[in-house]
């Protein structure tokens, strides 16, 4: 199986979602249709192994399975009113998501045990915590089930992909499989350590753009933004540095520029054919609608085009 996993991530609005399309365009290249969360959103693979390898504690690792359980077991349920966050795992990739998810924890944990300790109650409410301390000497409410797991890196890191490539065997039999956003640009050149075959795109825009485009959306940090003062506008400069300067970027990591995919096509083309290995084409690529969130900035009141300007430009 020699089809790889291509990693896509942005800084939130910056254009990611344009190389995704790119991709998917090709053939034998296939999106899994959204943003995949299971690694680097909070409780998810990353916060796991932090717990498990890089912070260790000997409740940690038991706190953050459970975690992370829950969370997989979330994104796995169809998406719902009453569940946004659901992804219907198993159906999209073929697979029992669920059994995957403990045949992967089984291998990471040591032994269960029956525990007393207080961080299993830390976020029950005030009565819940009285009726515990009223009946605790008679009946013994208070002993949960606990995980204990002591792992090394090297052999976390062994299981993480066994557990990915039973995850995504069934897409990458025939095809290379693209994920938008399933590693932050903060852990972007660890992605080897997580999959077999894996390449990692991030793209980049103009940051004016993104604050437009963060205005117009209203996400993220866009609901600051809305204030459309100096002081919001001074927030997002120092949120835009920030997120650039902890990017975890080497020379295995392939960095492109969104105004670059749309007006310096053949060059792109030729740096993302060779970074991946493959012949990628743009040519049946519509970027008609793309190119119109180029300088969208030029929309914005003058002071704040003229505040980004002079601290970007």
């Amino acid at each position: 199986m020699n089809n790889k996993i291509i990693l896509i991530s942005g800084y939130g609005w910056s254009g990611s979602g344009l190389m995704v399309d790119i991709l998917n365009n090709q053939k034998n290249y296939i999106s899994y249709g959204s943003e995949f969360p299971l690694f680097s959103e909070p409780n998810g693979l990353i916060d796991l192994e932090n717990s498990l390898i890089h912070n260790w504690h000997f409740l940690k690792p038991s706190i953050a399975i459970k975690k992370f359980k829950e969370f997989a077991l979330k994104l796995n349920k169809k998406k719902s009113f009453l569940n946004p966050y659901g992804l219907n795992l198993s159906s999209k990739l073929n697979i029992d998501f669920e059994n995957e998810v403990n045949n992967f924890l089984h291998d990471l944990i040591m032994f269960e045990y029956d525990c007393r300790t207080r961080i299993n109650n830390f976020h029950d409410p005030l009565i819940k915590r009285f009726y515990r301390k009223l009946i605790w000497k008679f009946f013994d409410i208070n002993k949960s089930k606990m995980f204990f797991s002591n792992i090394d890196k090297e052999e976390f890191y062994l299981i993480v992909k066994k557990f990915n490539n039973n995850l995504f065997k069934n897409i990458l039999t025939e095809n290379n499989l693209i994920l938008d956003q399933a590693i932050p640009t903060t852990n972007a050149k660890y992605h080897e350590n997580y999959f077999s075959n894996s390449k990692i795109i991030i793209v980049d825009r103009d940051p004016r753009d993104i604050f437009a485009d963060l205005l117009r959306s209203g996400g993220l940090i866009g609901q600051e933004l809305a204030k459309l003062d100096i002081q919001s506008v001074n927030k997002y400069i120092k949120w835009h540095k920030v997120l650039r300067n902890k990017s975890s970027i080497d020379d295995n990591v392939l960095t492109i520029f969104f105004e670059d995919l749309i007006l310096e096509q053949e060059r792109i083309q030729k740096l993302v054919s060779n970074y991946l290995g493959d012949e990628i084409d743009f040519s049946n690529y519509d970027f008609s609608n793309s190119i119109k969130n180029i300088g969208i900035w030029k929309n914005l009141p003058n002071e704040i085009s003229d505040k980004l300007n002079n601290e970007f430009f």
